[in-house]
């Protein structure tokens, strides 16, 4: 029995096809948002959510929005949107099984991405390109990309992707039974998701761990590992790969079956041999109910075909025939219902095959009667298990995409916070709230608007992008949350959405990190000199706006901050009361007296000069 391993893309989808229905009703209200969408980057991100949403549930209707999407970011100029078209288009073409299609897309995204300089999207367009290879059954050149998107992601220390990337190398010698070489990649990658205390990523590494010793006929190991799975995926209410772990443990049970009848034929076996066929046909009933639950019909097919194999072994030809008819079913469906002319050449290839299966099955019908050894009953087996696999080949081609559940997050966390973001899924809102304990960072560029002058306006977007990125990444590996940038300033925050005790101390390290980052470009005869200011207390955060999401902090404690940097002077990190008492110990500070502040009165504030270790 062939079992669903999940090849995952690398990306970060909005939708999940466990949940079809819900994805569905998300996906239509993205869709009412078209016809009011501006021809912007946010329109080109809202044609790339819905091409994805529709990669699983009409891909036909998902290459038409890639294009859409594709000719929007073109028209706009916006390489990265284009990049992101190219993906969508190759993902809804490999649901189609238009394997070549598919892969030209991918390689124009490669492009595009090698273009950029942009070496996370390369590695992501690489792996997509080789699992495009991966299922060609193309193992040599699948291994050829993932190794490389594997070496860019460990440069760039995403152990998330490192970990998807291992998984899925797992995956590519699972397909060629390579099942010691399969096991080293899973483990590595299952080690990761425990650092990283991913439960998901747990689950679905101990599942395919459990598929890999199903290969190698270490029975135990891989019933162990394929119930912890299990657990795991309904303690996370994960549906699809509960509805997996079911099939996948029934068919190790027969597995056992088939194996004992063959190689141990005594009456002791015979009795286990039952006994686990039994097994097999209680789990893969159960895993075809959980997929018709939620609309999962890759594995209502897969496992409506095991489960015709398993009754057929145990002699219910009319339950096999039954469960064959459901098999054929499942796989009409899975075609494009408005194609008329597929369609009436899929009804009479599944008449025919109906048919061609009630002779077989009445065939080896008559021909057990006649079989009463052991030996002779392996045979019939082995004949069964021959027919039915021949059929079963012929769904490869049309079997959908394994679920992908990381690429759309991917472009909310560049807007939104991490929580924010699951909040805004789960619910589609997500309401403001009254953190007690932050500190507020503004940064802004001394005389800037002088210095823009003497500058090109290419000249001026460079070095505005290269000061703020190097910002993003201080701001990120402090526990900074980014909020917003108008022009040459740079606001951040610590301490929500997720609390941070430490919030002012880490607040004052990234700021001396950018003060030092500016003073070390000054050296080079970069052009701007910087200021900084931080305050710390209590704010209210949330989401402005229904289209173009915008996560936005006020209350006087922003006011206050701002003032401070208002008031700090080039080269400097400008702090206040509230903020000192809290890195008193942790910074040397020079106290500079009460200064009168716009709309504040006369308040003290402080000029922060090195950390404590630094003056010892």
């Amino acid at each position: 029995m062939k079992r669903l391993f999940t090849v995952l893309f690398l990306v970060l989808p909005i939708f999940c096809s466990a949940q079809a229905k819900q994805g569905q009703a998300r996906l239509d209200s993205l869709v009412a948002e078209v016809p009011k969408m501006k021809e912007d980057t946010a329109g080109v991100l809202l044609l790339d959510w819905i091409a994805y949403g529709y990669r699983n549930i009409n891909p036909d209707e998902g290459l038409r929005y890639g294009r859409q999407q594709l000719a929007l970011a073109q028209k706009i100029r916006w390489k990265r949107g284009e990049a992101l078209a190219y993906d969508e288009i190759g993902t809804n073409n490999v649901s189609k099984s238009e394997y070549p299609a598919g892969l030209e897309a991918y390689l124009e995204a490669l492009t595009i991405n090698e273009a950029r300089g942009d070496k996370r999207a390369i590695g992501i367009s690489t792996a997509n390109i080789g699992m495009v290879y991966q299922r060609r059954n193309n193992f040599s050149k699948s291994l050829e990309y993932y190794q490389k998107s594997l070496k860019i992601f460990e440069e760039l220390g995403d152990k998330n992707l490192v970990k998807l990337s291992l998984n899925n190398i797992g995956g590519m010698y699972l397909d060629q039974h390579k099942s010691e070489e399969a096991l080293a990649y899973l483990r590595k990658s299952l080690a990761i998701s425990e650092e990283l205390h991913d439960r998901h990523g747990v689950m679905l590494g101990t599942e395919n761990i459990g598929n890999a010793y199903q290969q190698m006929k270490h029975f135990p190991e891989a019933l162990a590992a394929q119930f912890q799975a299990l657990r795991i995926a309904e303690q996370i209410d994960d549906k699809q790969n509960r509805c997996l772990n079911l099939g996948n443990i029934g068919g190790t049970y027969y597995d056992i079956a088939k194996d004992s009848i063959i190689t141990k034929p005594d009456s002791l076996v015979q009795k286990g041999k039952s006994a686990n066929l039994a097994m097999s046909i209680e789990y893969l009933k159960l895993a075809i109910a959980a997929g018709r639950e939620i609309d999962f019909n890759e594995g209502v097919m897969a496992f409506s075909a095991d489960l015709s194999d398993a009754l057929a072994m145990q002699g219910d030809y009319s339950g096999a025939l039954a469960a064959y008819k459901q098999f054929t079913a499942v796989k009409d469906s899975q075609f494009n219902t408005s194609n008329n002319e597929k369609i009436t050449n899929l009804e009479t290839k599944r008449a025919v095959e109906l048919k061609d299966k009630d002779i077989q099955i009445a065939t080896l019908k008559k021909r057990h009667e006649r079989i009463f050894s052991i030996a002779g009953f392996a045979v019939l087996l082995l004949i069964m298990g021959i027919l039915f696999r021949s059929f079963k080949r012929q769904q490869h081609s049309n079997v959908l995409l394994a679920k992908e559940k990381q690429r759309s997050d991917d472009l909310l966390l560049n807007i939104l916070p991490a929580e924010v973001a699951e909040e805004l899924k789960d619910h589609g809102s997500s309401a403001a709230k009254q953190y007690g304990e932050v500190s507020v960072l503004f940064t802004d560029f001394v005389d800037f608007t002088g210095t823009a002058e003497k500058l090109s306006p290419h000249q001026l977007v460079q070095e505005l992008n290269e000061c703020f990125t190097a910002f993003d990444a201080i701001i990120e590996r402090n526990g900074l949350e980014k909020i917003k940038t108008i022009g040459d300033a740079y606001m951040a925050v610590c301490g929500l959405p997720v609390s941070a005790p430490l919030h002012a101390k880490k607040t004052v390290q990234a700021a001396i990190e950018i003060r030092d980052f500016i003073a070390d470009r000054k050296k080079q005869e970069q052009v701007f000199e910087i200021r900084i200011g931080i305050n710390s207390g209590s704010v209210v955060a949330g989401i402005v706006g229904v289209k173009k999401f915008a996560y936005d902090i006020w209350g006087d404690t922003v006011n206050t901050a701002a003032r401070m940097e208002q008031h700090s002077k080039a080269g400097r990190i400008n702090i206040s009361h509230s903020t000192y008492e809290l890195v008193k110990d942790d910074f040397r500070c020079e106290y500079r007296g009460k200064i009168a502040a716009k709309n504040k009165g006369e308040v003290e504030m402080y000029f922060v000069e090195a950390g404590v270790s630094e003056t010892a």
